[in-house]
Parts: structure tokens; C-alpha cells; sequence
């Protein structure tokens, strides 16, 4: 059902998962005696970061090669709610270091050290852009987040080549990396429609992270 969603444009199962997601992790941290600021970041980013592990079991079709990148466009939206959603500047950052330590503790680490930079990076490159993010929906802002979508997807792919600078490999693993660096770049601009659709839902979803005290304080 999604994926035919998907296929028509319709990115409203995704703003479902995410609230999804927003709404499980604050049943968990409900009632963990933290500061409303703080207890709203952590289950921001607890969900953001599930959903982010959770598409590493996205496959196209099973032992099928498909073009390097082609999840960066479900990946990066989540960086950016990461910045948008929660109060530090940091958000986008910390999900990437939580994302990347823990791929790296499930063995997917063939990239050793570089695995947890790799998701590091677009991270950086988010917060560095939080000031500047628009809100209002538009050309322009869509615009704005197809540039910053292959900026991040650039910083992201630049771990694959400082890989190939640390090993002192030949020009073949250049341009084989340099190769992927376009297929994920691509993504990542790509990123930028999906951002721009999540986006329009920010506050649905910033209201799905509110405590349950809260919301009924609100409502009185």
C-alpha cells in the first residue's frame, strides 16, 4: 500500500510512520523526571533515530544491485526534522552520532571509524543550515532543501573518499567511489521534495512529541 502511495506522490504514509515513531518513543520516556525541553528532545530524537536504523532493512528486491544512495531520500528528512523538532542546536548532529555508533555496534562497519562519520556528516552540514531553514512552503523552499539535500549526500559520500585517501588506494577506487558520490548526491537532492512534503506536517508531528500532560493542559 505504500509503496503504490509512493509511486503517486503521496509522501502521507511517511508523515504516518514518523508520528508513528514520535508517539511510541514518548510513551517510553513519559514520566522519566526530565525537563520539558529536554524530555521533548530525547523522544525526538529516540524516534527520529529508530525510523533512521530502521532504514537499514530497506531493501529494493533482495541480492538485486541498486544505484548507492537510493535511501538518502528517506535518511535526510530526518536530519532536518532532527534540527527542526528539538530545542538544542545540535539535533540533527546527534542523531547522525547515535545513528552511525550504533550501525557501527551491529556490525556494519566496513568502513571501520569512518562508518560513524559517515553519518556524522550530514549531520554537521543540517545544523550548520538551522539558522537559515525556511518554514514557509514554496518553490524556494523546496528549492532551498533539494541544495542542502546534496550538500548533505556530499559531506556524507566525502567519508567514502577520505576511506580511499586513509588506505592510499589507486585511481580506480576514485573513481569508483566518485561514481557513487554522484548516484548519492542525486538522492540527496532528491531528498529535498520529500523534506519539503514532511515539513508541511511539522507541527503535527511537533505536537505528537508533547507530553501527555501537556497536550491536557493545552486542551484545558
Amino acid at each position: 500500500m505504500s509503496f503504490k502511495r509512493l509511486v503517486r506522490g503521496d509522501l502521507g504514509f511517511l508523515v504516518e510512520l514518523i508520528e508513528g515513531g514520535l508517539n511510541r518513543s514518548r510513551d517510553r520516556v513519559e514520566g522519566a523526571g526530565l525537563s520539558p525541553e529536554r524530555r521533548h528532545d530525547v523522544v525526538v530524537l529516540t524516534g527520529l533515530c529508530a525510523l533512521m536504523l530502521g532504514t537499514k532493512l530497506l531493501k529494493v528486491l533482495p541480492g538485486v544491485p541498486f544505484a548507492p544512495g537510493y535511501k538518502i531520500p528517506f535518511l535526510i528528512p530526518l536530519y532536518i526534522l532532527a534540527a527542526r523538532l528539538t530545542h538544542t542546536p545540535f539535533g540533527a548532529t546527534i542523531a547522525g552520532t547515535v545513528m552511525g555508533a550504533a550501525s557501527f555496534a551491529m556490525g556494519d562497519g566496513r568502513f571501520g571509524i569512518f562508518e560513524i562519520l559517515k553519518h556524522i556528516a550530514p549531520g554537521l552540514v543540517v545544523d550548520a543550515a538551522r539558522p537559515f531553514l525556511p518554514r514557509a512552503p514554496g518553490r524556494l523552499t523546496t528549492l532551498f532543501y533539494v541544495v542542502l539535500g546534496a550538500v548533505a549526500a556530499f559531506a556524507r559520500m566525502s567519508t567514502m573518499l577520505a576511506v580511499v585517501w586513509f588506505i592510499e588506494g589507486g585511481g580506480a577506487l576514485y573513481v569508483l567511489a566518485g561514481l557513487q558520490g554522484v548516484s548519492q548526491v542525486f538522492f540527496g537532492g532528491l531528498s529535498g521534495f520529500v523534506t519539503a512534503a514532511v515539513l508541511s506536517s511539522s507541527e503535527r508531528l511537533r505536537q505528537a512529541a508533547q507530553s501527555k500532560s501537556r497536550e491536557a493542559g493545552a486542551r484545558g
